[in-house]
């Protein structure tokens, strides 16, 4: 009930600002504001639960919560520095979602071969974590970027057997959007449909899927499979 936990919180910070539960209630208050897409709002109570409490229980919390929120206002350094400093507590239960983030950060700046560190550094630091299987396929996407295409393809292949079916979908994808660009336009268009198929059907990754298979197809010369697919997008 966010309405509710928002209203009473506020009050309870403001009547009682010294209170060592405000501690705990300054970054629960600045988590709803995120998840309300407020992060102008989140920032400003995570940076009062650090000034106030910079020591406090959540204060690992509160360094993260106002790194996610800087990235959302724009404001990479500071949340760059920020998610670092999380990363950097491998024991914390948040650290490898820090790693995590940081590497979406450099990721999203255009620092691919920063990302690519990130990410690789997380495949070290972080072999438990549920995550792994992003990082790995983040990296894939940066070496794709940096036009490391037949490095990409060995990360995209090892994803496409993984259990996680969303990150099976996205190597497949992938590995049939870098295969096309290799020009191995029967290979692409295989990864493809299999991408299409692993993905939920009225998923737009489906959808994608299934026209660069299509587009696949017609350069390879097999123009009836290729307005199969072309036909079936059109009708969904």
């Amino acid at each position: 009930d966010s309405d509710t936990a928002r209203s009473e919180l506020r009050r309870f910070v403001a009547a009682h600002p010294d209170d060592p539960a405000a501690a705990t209630a300054l970054p629960y208050l600045g988590d709803l504001a995120l998840t309300s897409g407020d992060p102008a709002t989140a920032e400003r109570y995570f940076r009062q639960g650090l000034a106030r409490f910079p020591d406090g229980p959540l204060a690992v919390e509160c360094r993260f919560g106002l790194a996610r929120a800087l990235q959302r206002l724009d404001k990479p350094e500071e949340g760059e520095r920020l998610y670092r400093a999380v990363a950097g507590q491998g024991e914390h239960a948040l650290a490898d979602d820090a790693q995590f983030h940081l590497g979406a950060l450099q990721y999203g700046q255009g620092e691919y071969d920063e990302a690519l560190e990130t990410f690789a550094a997380f495949d070290e630091a972080f072999r438990e974590s549920p995550r792994r299987a992003e990082a790995r396929l983040a990296a894939g996407w940066a070496l794709e970027k940096l036009g490391r295409l037949d490095q990409a393809k060995q990360v995209f292949e090892a994803l496409s057997s993984n259990s996680n079916s969303e990150v099976q979908a996205e190597a497949l994808y992938w590995l049939g959007m870098v295969r096309k660009a290799q020009r191995d336009y029967a290979g692409a268009a295989d990864a493809l449909l299999r991408a299409a198929a692993a993905a939920d059907s009225g998923d737009e990754l489906a959808a994608a899927a299934r026209f660069h298979a299509g587009d696949a197809l017609r350069r390879a010369g097999e123009l009836g499979k290729a307005r199969e697919q072309f036909d079936a997008l059109l009708a969904a």
